[in-house]
């Protein structure tokens, strides 16, 4: 998976880059609203005209950064994911007819959708959530160093805490990752020959059952998913 992360390397390294710039902006931003409610408590209205003006280029800047930033990640992310699916489908192709037809069809239609969307989430988006979140703390840490080296200190301490968190509970997270993945798998497959039997199912007047045997399924499915928000929340 490590090869489709880094295969469009230009954009990878784009949406890095913006990425890291939008998240020190998005920080200092605390810091120029701090000079601006000084400069207006002091009474300083030359300096709060000044910072204001400043603030009007600062989010000009930052929509600007932004719109870069969107741009990038949805670029990266569209050839990252059509890179992964065509070299899943050429490998589904190139299997020959008994390999095929030892699953069923539904499971491969589970595959490129669910489970290239779970991964498009949880490990391509992720990447970049780890890289924003460190570039926050880090710039944090380094603004309240240059306030109170006291402040800093216990910034850094504090910022440990959330860093523990997924130490603890990745395996666990994993887990649960394949268990929903298996469910969107087997609810796939159910719907599918639920649909392909439609006229059985009318001829034979067993809807009740069929409706049955769907809320069964369903509650499955949503139930390992509401553990997997739980945990990644």
């Amino acid at each position: 998976m490590r090869r489709y992360l880094f295969k469009n390397k230009l954009w990878f390294l784009a949406y890095a880059i913006t990425m890291i710039i939008n998240s020190i902006v998005i920080t200092y931003s605390a810091f120029l609203i701090e000079r601006i409610v000084n400069c207006a408590i002091n009474g300083e209205l030359t300096l709060l005209k000044q910072q204001v003006k400043y603030s009007i280029i600062y989010i000009f800047a930052l929509f600007i950064i932004e719109y870069i930033r969107r741009t990038c990640r949805s670029i990266y992310l569209k050839e990252s994911v059509f890179d992964l699916k065509k070299d899943l489908f050429d490998n589904l192709i190139d299997q020959d007819l008994i390999t095929f037809s030892k699953e069923n069809s539904a499971k491969y239609i589970s595959v490129l959708n669910n489970d290239v969307n779970m991964v498009e989430d949880n490990y391509f988006d992720n990447v970049f959530v780890i890289i924003r979140s460190v570039t926050m703390l880090a710039t944090a840490v380094i603004f309240m160093i240059c306030i109170n080296i006291y402040i800093g200190i216990l910034a850094i301490l504090l910022s440990l805490m959330p860093i523990l968190i997924p130490m603890v509970f990745g395996k666990k997270l994993s887990k649960l990752k394949n268990e929903y993945s298996k469910a969107l798998e087997i609810y796939n497959i159910k719907i599918k020959d639920i649909f392909t039997g439609f006229e059985v199912i009318k001829s034979f007047n067993i809807e009740k059952n069929v409706k049955e045997n769907h809320i069964k399924i369903n509650s499955n499915t949503e139930e390992k998913s509401t553990s997997l928000i739980m945990l990644k929340v």
